[in-house]
């Protein structure tokens, strides 16, 4: 089986243990994906989960695009696309965590009021004002950086990743002047399409896969609860 990453050529400074994870949670979650979810459910609480499901259903489809893409655009030269996935990656991750900490235990204990609160303001949660004034400030979306700053008490490294990430994403000097060119030669600046950065760019990639990857274990738990929910009795 061809893996994403190869671990015998990864930057110097990236753990071989982080890529051979990363590359078994792509296996697993792809192994987690499915076509179809029923929404109809003669009862409250088999309705909700069945929506918990479709969220963390498209998460994973959005992360493993983001994740193969950044992997993708790397192998094409173009380490700055691939920031971007690291990125918006390490935003879904973070998501997630937050997320599947909250719904677990909802779902263990059956709480179909708690689900259903929760569920719901999280699967269309947006900032456009058309879809707050018509749903209401629940489902206004947090701003990102609450989701990455509550990730990072757990893992203090989240936030320093993210904002290093952000720099190279917007344009600033690291996203476009130290991104394409180089000045070591004080008479002439020489350019590429940003190839130096590539080992910076995977080692970012396969972190962010990490983060997002570690969460197929409690989406396990998760659907195991749910699929104990929506058993025949």
């Amino acid at each position: 089986m061809r893996h994403l990453f190869d671990v015998r050529t990864l930057p110097k400074d990236t753990p071989i243990q982080w890529a051979q994870a990363v590359n078994s949670a792509v296996i697993q979650l792809k192994a987690r994906k499915v076509t179809i979810i029923p929404t109809d459910d003669p009862t409250q609480i088999g309705f909700c989960c069945r929506w918990v499901s479709i969220f963390l259903q498209a998460h994973i489809r959005r992360g493993l695009s983001l994740l193969e893409s950044g992997a993708r655009e790397i192998k094409n030269g173009r380490p700055l696309v691939a920031a971007l996935c690291s990125r918006a990656l390490l935003e879904d991750a973070a998501v997630l965590w937050g997320f599947n900490r909250e719904m677990l235990p909802l779902l263990e204990a059956r709480n179909v009021d708690g689900i259903d609160a929760l569920v719901f303001p999280k699967v269309f949660a947006s900032r456009r004002p058309k879809d707050i004034k018509e749903h209401g400030e629940e489902f206004r979306a947090r701003n990102i950086l609450t989701a990455i700053d509550k990730m990072n008490v757990d893992h203090p490294n989240i936030r320093a990743v993210y904002d290093e990430l952000s720099e190279v994403c917007h344009p600033n000097s690291l996203g476009v002047f130290s991104h394409f060119a180089d000045v070591s030669d004080d008479k002439r600046a020489v350019f590429d399409d940003g190839q130096d950065m590539h080992d910076a760019a995977l080692h970012h990639l396969i972190f962010c896969g990490l983060m997002f990857g570690a969460e197929e274990t409690i989406i396990g738990q998760m659907q195991a609860a749910i699929d104990a929910i929506l058993k025949p009795t």
